[in-house]
């Protein structure tokens, strides 16, 4: 186990994510999936609401439910996208998440990379936003430029929020 970037949230070195992975199986293969990297020492999953595969969390959530483990045994990780932002902010995004996962919360939120139009500091502070959405979770970044990122960790750090 090791921490994400500064934050305490502590993740094995593997996680085992949902893009085009638990659309091509069973539902019990699913489950026998990710009891086997369970037991194998995998302890983060990530999971995201992609257009073309909305079902993913609802699949997630349910074999959750079948596992040998629980959720509490986890580190769960969710994306959020921008596609339909701002018109629908990462909060109506994450609360619709949890709906579809049928879990209270999630230990990461991962946020994509901002168009070189977007405003990071407005994108952080609605990030940051989006982790009153139950327990606070830690906030990730993918594929930030230098200068978005240091701008987008000063407004997470003056929000107190944990951030990778």
């Amino acid at each position: 186990m090791r921490n994400i970037g500064k934050s305490d949230i502590a993740v094995s070195e593997l996680s085992l994510g949902s893009w085009h992975t638990y659309s091509r199986l069973s539902f019990e293969a699913n489950v026998n999936l990710i009891n086997h990297a369970f037991q194998r020492g995998v302890r983060f999953f990530d999971v995201a609401y992609y257009r073309d595969k909305p079902h993913t969390e609802v699949l997630f959530g349910r074999m959750l439910q079948e596992a040998d483990f629980g959720r509490d045994d986890i580190v769960l990780g969710e994306k959020v996208w921008y596609f339909d932002y701002p018109e629908r902010s990462l909060t109506a995004q994450l609360d619709a998440s949890l709906r579809r996962l049928a879990v209270e919360n999630v230990d990461l939120i991962i946020v994509e990379h901002p168009r070189p139009e977007m405003d990071v500091e407005r994108l952080a502070r609605d990030a940051a936003g989006a982790g009153d959405v139950g327990p606070r979770p830690g906030l990730g970044r993918a594929q930030l430029a230098p200068r978005a990122h240091s701008a987008g960790t000063r407004v997470l750090h003056r929000r107190g929020a944990a951030h990778a």
